[in-house]
């Protein structure tokens, strides 16, 4: 059996032209030297020609492979660095190579790999660690993708780029805090980072400090103005702030810049929902899911412009569509069972949101909806005599001058939810709310209690989110902003607390005091 492989072996090599490894050699070179001097596409043509004339010139082709992808196709480089890597194994910067075009086709897990690959035959570059902690990130593994990042500005402490990509990675974890600070080592390497400035902005708007992060957005367009990233997420935070015009004005600039992401039209029709422009936002869903047809979000956010302009035959059809798409999305039973609810449809709303709950367990929203359509189906309890009560009045939050914490407030009941607040996309794609905006906002009011003010703020916003008419949130972020000497944005958010209630003696009494302590900072 071997003497016959033997003679087949010998009979494939006589069919076979001869390698010219001389020829070879000197094309290879005079396409290096064209390359250097500004021509690749003569250069890539040397290179293939080399490659013909001696298939086994490893040498010839990764720079073929690294042209192809730089100028020409990542599938035909990625074949090319396949033939390198089986003649030579060993070539660690071929494995890396080989990485970076896994990772522009998107196959992640096989970029992973290579670069791992690259690492154990000695290419251990910082570049590889960090281009293997994007690609970590990109599958979902942020922590993972952390100590990559580490590794990588061990290696080059200089670079500000690791700084930043790990600084997106704890933004991820949650980890405001720990990203601002790389963000600011980044910043510090190179101040006009653009790309730096617009991760900053987006955790300084995360933690509501918008006095920081619209600057930061700003510096980033000036010193790249086309970044698409850095209008959307302005756009984001402006729509966070309630300023849903600019919200408008930056999602329009981002779209007009990446007209096919259709995350941006989501935005864009959120924050025109927020100004009752209803044609305006169902037309930017349309957009939305004509660019990914598959798109449960879309759908639910669909499904709520209908339901608000009266449609809700086009509203449910919209929603049970997001279910059939995407069975296991707990939000689209949400919305499909609140709208059922609005429409006094009791026993499939609690058919809707019992698997809404089903799925997301955590889902308080859904919970809530569920015993209010469960309470509806219920027959009424036999009624009993009144009982005078008096109203226990609400504790005044101190003020700045006394520090000690604020007792609880009585904590609003959560209206039911609307079409309108069941569809709102995010400009990003974060973790769905699992927690209503009374859950939120008593976990704010703990960590306001424990001294943990940026805590406290960063919950009291999701809770205002979750219910932008919750005066009592709106009261307790500005005392948390009062004891963080923000003092702007206390008050701001005293006045828009009392615009909801004009009775809030709590918020009228931290307004006062919030101003007196403006005065006298103003004061020489």
């Amino acid at each position: 059996m071997r003497y016959l492989a033997a003679i087949l072996t010998v009979a494939a090599a006589f069919g076979q032209p001869k390698a010219d490894t001389a020829r070879s050699k000197r094309l290879n070179d005079q396409g290096q030297k064209i390359e250097s001097a500004g021509d690749p596409r003569q250069a890539l043509k040397l290179y293939t020609e080399a490659v013909a004339v001696d298939p086994g010139n490893a040498e010839a082709l990764k720079n073929r492979a690294r042209l192809r992808f730089e100028i020409a196709d990542p599938n035909e480089a990625r074949a090319d660095f396949e033939r390198v890597l089986a003649i030579r194994p060993e070539d660690g910067e071929a494995w890396s190579m080989r990485g970076d075009v896994n990772a522009e086709l998107g196959d992640f897990d096989r970029a992973v790999r290579d670069y791992g690959q690259a690492i154990a035959q000695g290419f251990a570059r910082s570049t590889v660690y960090q281009a293997r902690g994007v690609a970590l990130v990109k599958l979902g593994e942020p922590k993972k993708a952390l100590a990559d990042f580490t590794e990588a500005i061990r290696l080059k402490l200089d670079n500000p780029s690791p700084y930043k990509d790990r600084g997106v990675a704890h933004a991820l974890l949650g980890d405001w805090q720990k990203a601002l600070e790389d963000y600011d080592r980044a910043l510090q390497l190179r101040p006009d980072y653009a790309e730096a400035l617009v991760e900053r902005g987006y955790a300084y708007g995360q933690l509501s400090q918008y006095d920081r992060a619209i600057p930061d957005f700003n510096k980033a367009l000036q010193v790249q103005p086309d970044n698409a990233r850095a209008y959307s997420v302005r756009a984001a935070t402006h729509a966070r702030m309630g300023d849903n015009q600019a919200a408008i004005v930056d999602f329009s600039q981002a779209i007009r810049r990446m007209p096919g992401d259709p995350a941006l039209y989501l935005g864009r029709a959120a924050a025109f929902a927020a100004t009752k422009q209803y044609a305006e936002s169902l037309a930017d869903r349309n957009k939305a899911i004509e660019l990914d047809p598959k798109s449960p979000v879309a759908y639910v956010a669909r499904g709520g412009s209908y339901h608000l302009m009266g449609d809700h035959e086009k509203g449910m059809a919209d929603r049970t569509k997001a279910i059939e798409l995407a069975p296991d999305y707990p939000e689209a039973w949400l919305a499909r069972g609140s709208a059922h609810f609005l429409l006094e449809n009791y026993g499939l709303a609690v058919a809707d949101l019992e698997k809404a709950v089903a799925l997301n367990p955590n889902l308080a929203e859904a919970r809530e909806v569920l015993e209010k359509a469960q309470a509806k189906l219920a027959p009424p309890p036999p009624a009993a005599p009144p009982v005078a009560t008096k109203a226990a009045p609400e504790p005044i939050i101190p003020s700045v001058a006394a520090p000690p914490p604020p007792e609880p407030e009585p904590v609003k009941p959560e209206p039911a939810p609307t079409p309108a607040k069941a569809e709102a996309p995010a400009v990003r794609k974060v973790a769905p709310q699992s927690k209503s905006a009374a859950d939120l906002n008593r976990e704010g009011r703990e960590q306001l209690a424990a001294g943990r003010m940026e805590e406290a703020v960063a919950t009291l916003t999701r809770a205002i989110e979750a219910d932008p008419k919750f005066a009592q949130a709106w009261n307790a972020r500005g005392y948390a902003r009062m004891r963080m000497k923000q003092l702007d944005g206390a008050i701001a958010d005293f006045d828009e607390a009392i615009r909801i209630d004009a009775k809030y003696a709590n918020a009228l009494h931290n307004r006062e005091q919030a101003k007196k302590l403006k005065d006298g900072a103003a004061k020489p």
